[in-house]
């Protein structure tokens, strides 16, 4: 998990362009080396960046 938010704001800003592919295989990626709670972080923040 990211714990920094700066940082995950940085992560989500370089992430939200990608294709859809690109970032479900990012996250696959992420939830295999780090767990569900990191890659569920990355989805929460992304559905939250796009309701803003």
């Amino acid at each position: 998990m990211i714990h920094d938010p700066a940082r995950l704001a940085e992560v989500i800003d370089e992430i939200i362009d990608w294709t859809l592919e690109q970032r479900r295989s990012y996250i696959a990626n992420l939830e295999r080396a780090f767990g569900p709670a990191a890659a569920q972080q990355i989805r929460d923040a992304l559905t939250e960046r796009w309701n803003q």
